[in-house]
């Protein structure tokens, strides 16, 4: 029996075929998650974001939401923060003096464990976007101080991961090989949309926090469901033999997974069908 459900959101959760762009929850996937919750099956929310956006889905679910935050840097149960990996200070400072040679545009993205979201360029998009998702309760602080000038106040929080954010798939890849080259002994290098790469503390995934926290609430991988679309949920699809992947992922992901998905509402029906015993499996 399915007993736990985990979902990334960018690209998943909140995935509308009809508006690519959009960052809303449909209603077909709202339903199908309360559903799921009045079924007796946990949900847990596993993202690129800050575990301050399980508020949000709190908000929009009406029950308490647990979250494995920034790629793994952050596991929250039950509103305990159980870990809490990250960067150093001096590791942005690296990867700010590399992005002077940066070969496409880019405007880099400090998150930390507060919270705390804060640009390199203020001037530069998506700023101003990000900057009015903040003001509709997405992000809880966005910062008008550069990054550059952020990091001088040694008493800031350092923070768990940069994310780089260009305008298109071709300059994510260049992007991503250009990092990679420079950081890949000392960072993860990785990408989580269509538009950003992510340099992550080494180890440290979606995947091995749900590992970690298989292990210390006693699921088993049989009782584990999760989906994702992305590189950065791939080590979490490759956990539990109940994975699903969106149809619009790419084929890296799709091969990760044991099921292809058009909607998380899908595979929510696949998973209560499963635990009413309609299914032998999935």
């Amino acid at each position: 029996m399915i007993k736990l459900f985990v979902s990334d959101m960018d690209g998943t959760l909140l995935y509308n075929e009809a508006e690519p762009h959009g960052r809303g929850i449909t209603l077909e996937n709202r339903e199908a998650v309360l559903k799921l919750h009045a079924s007796g099956v946990r949900f847990m929310m596993a993202s690129g974001r800050d575990h301050f956006y399980r508020l949000h889905l709190e908000e929009e679910f009406g029950f308490q939401v647990d979250a494995i935050g920034m790629n793994g840097c952050n596991v929250v149960i039950d509103d305990e923060v159980l870990c809490d990996h990250g960067l150093t200070l001096q590791d942005t400072i690296d990867v700010l003096k590399a992005l002077e040679d940066a070969p496409v545009e880019v405007n880099f993205l400090g998150i930390n464990s507060n919270g705390d979201h804060v640009f390199q360029y203020v001037d530069r998009e998506p700023y101003d976007r990000f900057y009015q998702l903040h003001l509709e309760g997405v992000f809880k602080y966005m910062s008008d101080q550069p990054l550059s000038e952020w990091v001088k106040d040694t008493t800031k929080r350092p923070f768990n991961k940069l994310v780089g954010l260009v305008k298109s798939i071709e300059s994510r890849d260049i992007l991503l090989n250009f990092f990679e080259e420079r950081f890949g002994d000392r960072f993860d290098v990785i990408y989580s949309g269509p538009e950003n790469i992510e340099l992550m503390p080494k180890n440290i995934s979606k995947g091995q926090a749900l590992l970690e926290l298989m292990d210390l609430k006693g699921y088993k991988p049989t009782e584990v469901a999760c989906i994702g679309d992305s590189m950065n949920d791939i080590t979490m699809l490759q956990a539990t033999p109940f994975s699903f992947a969106m149809r619009h992922s790419d084929d890296i992901v799709k091969e990760s997974s044991h099921y292809v998905v058009k909607t998380v509402a899908e595979a929510i029906d696949m998973v209560l069908k499963y635990n009413r015993g309609e299914t032998s499996g999935l």
